[in-house]
């Protein structure tokens, strides 16, 4: 899976969207919206813990889908954060592109795993390394009729 960069989380931050409360349930149904249900604006930055080091990038490709990551889907990145193992980062191999990879350690040398069976592990070169362009801290999954945030982002 690759990664397209769309921008500094700056260019984004005044994106608002409606939060209703209190969560809605995924287990069995409600009887219907509950009296205290009520709505606040959140802005991106609410969601982000270091937006100096913040980016919004584009998941291309099907190597995420066990982790939920889509293409299309677009993905925040903190590049302030130091990557530990389950950490799902952005990584490119020397002079490769971006990828989107779950990150972990194999005999103590790290390994780029994929989240579908169909693809394989990426193993590090020890002499090259690989570099870390931030851990994801959040994906937006378009569902139908919902590709107006992605249009707004593209023409940004």
């Amino acid at each position: 899976m690759r990664a397209y960069y769309l921008g500094t989380y700056f260019e984004y931050e005044d994106i608002e969207l409606t939060l209703a409360e209190p969560p809605v349930t995924c287990g069995a149904p409600a009887p219907g919206p509950p009296e205290s249900m009520k709505e606040k604006r959140i802005q991106l930055s609410d969601l982000v813990d270091h937006p100096w080091a913040s980016y919004l990038w584009v998941a291309y490709g099907d190597s995420m889908t066990g982790a939920s990551i889509h293409s299309g889907d677009i993905l925040l990145i903190d590049k302030y954060l130091i990557p530990v193992a389950d950490d799902i980062i952005i990584a490119a191999e020397a002079n490769g592109d971006p990828m989107v990879k779950r990150l972990a350690f194999e005999n103590k040398q790290p390994i780029l795993l994929p989240e579908n069976p169909a693809f394989k592990a990426v193993r590090i070169d020890p002499e090259e390394g690989v570099k870390v362009l931030g851990v994801v801290t959040y994906g937006i999954h378009p569902f139908r009729g919902s590709s107006a945030l992605r249009r707004k982002l593209k023409s940004s």
